[in-house]
């Protein structure tokens, strides 16, 4: 797992929470206290699985709300580090297209833990963008964290529909990402 992941998850808890909640939380996922995780590494994927199941049930969050919300903070780390990359003319269905995935198969080239894993992004309307994603690690719900993300960061309305999901038995994950509303524009 990319580490930016697990810092951001370090420090929501933190943040939110407070150390000592923080080392309970390491403890119960049988790490240790001291550990602290930094953005240019990376971990097993079984840390992060440990990590969001031990702050789901400590903090009595639903596991796919503590996901979907914490791929909203993964984004907007992620827009804080890459949103001067963007066009100007560039709005959210914009980036989804064209910048989704190339950061799955950059981290996946850097990444020596991340599973094998495909985005497909394609341009169905000037209003929506279709994704299909299929991985080992089933991670759809944060997908959609960060295009919530995305959508607050341009001021946008998406709406989010899965057509297929890979929890529910199917190939890949197809999710629907259609814009309803320009919130604000300048």
């Amino acid at each position: 797992m990319f580490g930016t992941a697990l810092k951001c998850l370090q420090d929501f808890v933190l943040d939110n929470y407070g150390k000592e909640k923080w080392n309970q939380v390491l403890d119960q996922a049988g790490l240790s206290t001291n550990k602290m995780y930094h953005s240019i590494r990376f971990y097993p994927d079984a840390e992060f699985e440990q990590l969001i199941d031990v702050c789901a049930k400590d903090l009595r969050i639903n596991k796919n709300t503590l996901l979907r919300d914490f791929g909203k903070i993964f984004g907007e780390h992620l827009i804080s580090m890459y949103g001067g990359m963007f066009l100007k003319d560039w709005k959210s269905l914009d980036i989804i297209e064209k910048v989704a995935p190339k950061v799955f198969i950059t981290i996946q080239f850097v990444d020596p833990y991340t599973p094998k894993s495909k985005v497909k992004c394609e341009r169905v309307s000037p209003d929506e963008v279709v994704i299909h994603y299929q991985s080992p690690r089933k991670m759809c719900i944060y997908l959609f964290g960060i295009i919530d993300a995305v959508a607050e960061h341009f001021q946008e309305k998406l709406e989010i529909t899965e057509t297929g999901c890979m929890h529910q038995g199917d190939p890949e994950c197809v999710i629907h990402v259609k814009r309803k509303a320009i919130l604000w524009s300048s």
